[in-house]
């Protein structure tokens, strides 16, 4: 399976924002079987009291290929048996990258349903086996400033770019030559993983996660897409603010782990330190 184009109507993700608040998205999906095209779009609502999405053929192979988990009624229904995630992996894969946007549609960071805890588990395990992540994740247009990484750690550089007239960090796996596959699917596999994980999150002190671009290097890699924080890190915060209030800077960090804590299944962070918490006036995020 090759994802041939995406096209997002309106944009899933702008400025700080998961979700537009708008009444109703678009995602388009353009895949390819047997030399087939198989196209078609899953239509999402928001209106609070009627909160669905449904998948809609556009393709005549697609319209052909029927699917049986249409919308998100009937996700609900498979969720509720003992063994959901069977039960997805069964179907056709075309069909997979719609299916993982409807189970995020019900997993979204302003959902609040008992399924969300399901759905996550069969996103992870439809990533594991195919691995492709939900297509609404996938931003277009998002282009890299300058021709070197502005810092970087033990597994990924980090890159400053646009995005939507906004400057955006770009962090990009850190690839080498000589890497053996094993080495380059573990990276991949962490940084899918990383994604969904963070585009789950809403919180005052947690940076927001924008989306994940493939389009950037040669080869291709997967960046996730946030923010950039024009404050740097903490320290580099507070060398240059030295009288910054240290105790709201405390309690603010401790917010955002807290709420990650308590998350349903909890999220640890794992690396707690000074240049994992940016600095902004008057909001530390943990990032």
């Amino acid at each position: 399976m090759s994802f041939t184009s995406l096209v997002l109507n309106p944009a899933l993700f702008q400025d700080l924002s998961i979700l537009l608040e708008c009444n109703s998205e678009r995602v388009v999906v353009s895949t390819s079987d047997d030399d087939q095209v198989v196209e078609y779009a899953i239509l999402l609502s928001s209106h609070q009291t009627d909160s669905e999405a449904q998948i809609i053929p556009i393709s005549t192979f697609a319209k052909n290929a029927s699917c049986e988990i249409r919308d998100t009624r009937i996700v609900r229904q498979i969720l509720d048996t003992s063994e959901p995630l069977s039960y997805f992996l069964d179907i056709d894969t075309f069909w997979t990258p719609g299916v993982m946007e409807l189970l995020q549609f019900l997993d979204r960071p302003t959902a609040k349903d008992v399924y969300r805890r399901k759905c996550m588990r069969c996103i992870r395990g439809l990533e594991r086996k195919y691995h492709v992540l939900p297509p609404s994740l996938f931003l277009k247009h998002v282009v890299r400033d300058g021709s070197d990484a502005l810092s970087g750690g033990g597994f990924a550089d980090i890159w400053k770019g646009r995005f939507c007239n906004k400057t955006v960090c770009i962090k990009v796996p850190r690839m080498f030559t000589a890497s053996d596959q094993k080495t380059k699917d573990v990276t991949a596999f962490a940084f899918r993983h990383e994604a969904l994980l963070w585009r789950q999150l809403n919180h005052p002190n947690v940076l927001p996660f924008l989306g994940v671009n493939v389009n950037l290097f040669t080869p291709a890699r997967l960046c996730l897409i946030s923010p950039w924080m024009e404050n740097g890190n903490i320290i580099q915060y507070l060398t240059n603010h030295p009288g910054h209030d240290l105790l709201c800077t405390i309690s603010e960090i401790a917010a955002g782990l807290n709420y990650l804590h308590n998350l349903s299944p909890p999220i640890v962070h794992g690396d707690i330190r000074g240049v994992s918490i940016s600095g902004l006036t008057g909001n530390s995020q943990v990032n």
